[in-house]
């Protein structure tokens, strides 16, 4: 099983003035649907069962099968105190696990399968400045992400 955070929203940077009010709009990155892959030729656990032992494994609760990322984050304005080159996030602790199906007394497995689905407690939106030293950012893994994706393209960027 793998859980890591993924941006799931992201927009900017963009340029603002003291006093700007930036309309955050959440535009989906890299878009995902929950999913569960089932054994081959059926005979194997419902989805539900699958999603409920594993949000029981992880004690989270998680999207269920058909779900997209694009649901989680919301527009959102943002008033400015002073200059910044803003980018606005939003991101998910994503879970990946491959699970196998055995028959109740039979001696080997019979299928196996994956899921892919996000703790839908673990939103997380934000903003950095891709005009501030780092260490004025947020220090989470969200932040960073969007630091990496969009400021160092920026910087580069305004190089050339």
């Amino acid at each position: 099983m793998d859980r890591h955070w993924d941006l799931v929203a992201l927009d900017g940077p963009a340029s603002v003035s003291p006093g700007d009010v930036l309309h955050a709009g959440m535009t989906p990155h890299r878009p995902r649907t929950a999913t569960v892959a089932l054994p081959a030729g059926g005979g194997g656990p419902a989805a539900g069962v699958v999603m409920d032992a594993l949000g029981s494994a992880i004690r989270a609760p998680l999207a269920e099968p058909g779900r997209r990322t694009a649901e989680a984050a919301r527009p959102a304005d943002i008033r400015f105190e002073g200059a910044a080159r803003p980018v606005s996030y939003a991101a998910l602790r994503f879970v990946t696990a491959t699970f196998r199906h055995r028959c109740a007394g039979g001696p080997g497995v019979r299928g196996a399968g994956r899921v892919l689905t996000w703790d839908t407690a673990s939103l997380t939106v934000g903003l950095v400045d891709c005009a501030a030293p780092p260490e004025r950012n947020p220090d989470s893994e969200p932040a960073r992400l969007a630091a990496e994706l969009r400021c160092a393209a920026d910087s580069a960027a305004r190089l050339t």
